[in-house]
């Protein structure tokens, strides 16, 4: 066998360049490939016949010189050539040694389907230890262990567990999934959404999402990205992937799972409960264009209306022929954030009416049932609103032919016929939507999936599918240009000063005012007199807290006073928290703010996703309403603005019960200075500026906090 064996091959240079030879091989070997009926070896063997591979195939096996018409090799080293892909379908405790085989012939790729690695127990963690070692030591991609494998359709190569029956249709939508389970009924799913690219990651030991997701981007063969995930591993090349993704306009949409407040973590800051690990993906992909599913049905829908010919926009008009249709269409409407039904123009109502029967009315969604000539008058009823400025995406709401009980096709082929038409003469999103989810007749999919018109089935999955896709549009339009924080000695000088652990009182709040946030006139001082000649300064009523930089929470610890309105009350309040902080005590005196709103501003740094400003409602509504909006960090022009308009409970900015309306523009320019700070100084782990009053005119930071880096590893 000496002279048969392959000359090693030179490692290839990027893991981009190792994934392209697993996706498109020109040879592939299955190692553990078996005869028998049923088994993983001879399912995978027979998938890569199946799928239609044009390379050279072998079999690994040595127990067998040829397996299903297959020639078979006792060992990868007994191989006429390096494969590009190796498939391996052992168990688990001779992976290791497969890998290392591949290792040691330059092989660039694998795929271990066997589980019980890191899922597992600490040996399997071992194990899979030992694999990440020796493939990323060798610059090879390897998908799994524990996983499914990869498809291309275009290039007719399955590296693949599950069982394929036939070559899959080759279509533009490429899957990432971490689970096997998901991928298969994702894989399988009758809503005509054909894939270019397949791949079930599993455990992502070397090659993960980020890996898969910047090939994806650059495969010419794949137009959209669909990708379950459970956990990022690489968030900031997952994020620069899909920064370029958005660039070249292929959208990915990502079904994340892991919602629940089991996943909240709990910090000192009060941003911390405030930026649960959900609600920080949430704005990362915001950010990076990112459009976000909540359900398998979603992910499938989402495809099919990003498949369009057009892309589609937040102003949508539904055209139906029922009532009843139009109240479904509003109510599900009113629920999906980021979509709008707007009014129609004064002169295309006028237009519509001309041919709307008496009883007619020209709204959205128009209802068409009646029109005098359906041929004709629906027609140029979809022309009139697609001409419409307010409307970027027509829908056309239907039936399928197939599925009418009573067997009269005429009005739904007539509604077909003319989308159709309508749709080569727009620029516009156009689609078709059946009201019950469900009901769509496979041979009208293709066909329309063959002119980029898409079919979306039943209506809340639909708008569903339609917002999610007007998202898309929305963040290639965005202005994506940092805010650049503003040089600022002072800031710098304060943030210098603070000590190792959380710091609040005088040093936090003259790191705030140095940053350029107001902060409210504040004393400190160590006796009764001292207290109550500061509080004549700042003028009745004040409040008294415990100067403690140390006390994280002085609410909490009964170290605040507040309405202290003479002389007598400051002394004794001050000779209280003095006595309680001991000899070297410290008490802040501060005018007692008053009126307007309460805010909470801060920073939250997560140690995978990054750096985040936090804004929320302040004072009690901090827990009880957990309303709160977050951005990545560095901010964009307008963001912080835009993050006010979010809170649920920002009409009280705009003056409540005859108040007048406080001052969004001062709340806007402390979110800035706060995220400023995060930018400027990473060792700020996190801060909290709470409560921040927001007042008619200006605002006014009353307390803060700042933690390092430093008290956080200690916590951890």
């Amino acid at each position: 066998m000496a002279e048969r064996q392959p000359t090693p091959a030179a490692p290839p240079r990027t893991q981009a360049e190792a994934l392209d030879r697993l996706m498109r091989p020109a040879s592939i070997a299955v190692v553990g490939a078996s005869p028998a009926p049923g088994s993983v070896g001879n399912t995978m063997l027979a998938n890569v016949l199946k799928a239609g591979f044009g390379g050279a195939c072998w079999a690994v096996n040595p127990k067998y010189e040829e397996i299903d018409g297959v020639a078979s090799y006792p060992s990868l080293a007994d191989l006429p050539a390096v494969p590009d892909a190796v498939l391996v379908g052992l168990g688990r405790e001779r992976v290791v040694p497969a890998i290392e085989a591949c290792a040691e012939l330059g092989v660039p790729a694998a795929v271990v389907v066997a589980g019980g690695f890191g899922e597992a127990d600490e040996h399997g963690r071992a194990l899979e230890r030992r694999l990440r070692e020796v493939a990323r030591g060798a610059g090879m991609a390897l998908i799994g262990p524990n996983c499914q494998g990869t498809i291309h359709t275009h290039h007719r190569s399955a590296c693949y567990l599950d069982t394929i029956p036939r070559p899959l249709e080759r279509g533009a939508v490429a899957l990432i999934s971490e689970s096997g389970t998901v991928t298969t009924a994702l894989t399988n799913n009758t809503r005509g959404v054909a894939f270019s690219a397949i791949v079930s990651s599993g455990n992502e030991a070397v090659t993960d999402s980020a890996d898969l997701l910047a090939w994806c981007v650059d495969d010419p063969a794949t137009r959209i990205v669909l990708a379950f995930l459970e956990t990022i591993r690489s968030p900031e090349r997952f994020f620069a992937a899909c920064d370029r993704a958005r660039e070249v306009g292929k959208p990915v949409v990502v079904l994340k799972v892991g919602r629940s407040d089991a996943a909240r973590a709990a910090a000192t800051a009060h941003t911390g409960a405030l930026a649960p690990p959900d609600r920080l993906v949430d704005a990362r992909f915001r950010r990076h264009g990112v459009v976000r599913v909540d359900t398998l049905e979603q992910l499938l829908e989402t495809a099919v209306a990003l498949g369009g010919a057009a892309p589609f926009g937040p102003g949508v008009c539904v055209v139906t022929l029922s009532g009843g249709q139009s109240e479904l269409i509003l109510d599900a409407a009113a629920a999906r954030p980021g979509l709008e039904l707007p009014p129609l123009s004064p002169q295309t109502v006028a237009q519509l009416e001309a041919l709307l029967p008496p009883e007619g009315h020209a709204s959205n969604p128009l209802d068409l049932w009646g029109v005098a000539d359906f041929g004709a008058d629906y027609e140029r009823a979809l022309e009139l609103v697609a001409a419409d400025p307010a409307i970027d995406t027509l829908l056309a709401c239907t039936e399928t032919p197939s599925v009418h009980a009573t067997g009269d096709r005429s009005f739904s082929a007539a509604v077909v016929e003319a989308v159709e038409r309508v749709a080569t003469r727009t620029g516009k999103g156009v689609a078709l939507m059946t009201t019950l989810s469900g009901n769509v007749d496979d041979a009208l999919q293709r066909r329309l999936a063959a002119q980029r018109l898409p079919l979306l089935s039943g209506v809340e999955q639909a708008l569903a599918a339609v917002a999610c896709a007007s998202a898309f549009t929305a963040s290639r339009a965005e202005r994506r240009e940092p805010l650049v924080p503003p040089p600022a000695p002072a800031r710098d000088a304060a943030a210098a000063a603070l000590g190792p652990g959380a710091t609040s009182g005088l040093p936090a709040l003259e790191l705030l005012a140095a940053a350029g946030v107001p902060v409210v006139e504040t004393a400190c001082v160590r006796d009764v007199g001292a207290a109550v000649e500061a509080a004549r300064r700042c003028g009745y009523p004040v409040v008294l807290k415990t100067g403690d930089p140390d006390v994280a929470h002085k609410t909490e610890q009964g170290g605040v006073v507040v309405g202290l309105r003479d002389d007598d009350g400051v002394r004794a309040a001050a000779a209280r928290l003095l006595a309680a902080g001991g000899p070297r005590a410290q008490v802040l005196v501060q005018r007692q703010a008053s009126g307007g709103a309460e805010a909470i501003v801060g920073l939250h740094r997560d140690a995978q996703l990054g750096a985040f400003v936090v804004l929320g409602l302040g004072g009690i509504w901090t827990e009880l309403l957990d309303d709160a909006v977050m951005r990545p960090l560095p901010l964009r022009p307008r963001e912080a603005a835009e993050m006010i308009a979010e809170l649920r409970g920002s009409a009280v900015f705009a003056g409540a019960r005859g108040a007048p309306p406080l001052d969004t523009a001062a709340l806007a320019a402390a979110v800035e200075a706060v995220a400023a700070l995060g930018v400027a100084h990473p060792r700020i782990a996190a801060l909290d500026v709470n409560p921040l009053f927001v007042l008619p005119d200006g605002v006014l930071a009353v307390d803060a906090l700042v933690e390092t880096a430093a008290a956080q590893e200690a916590a951890a």
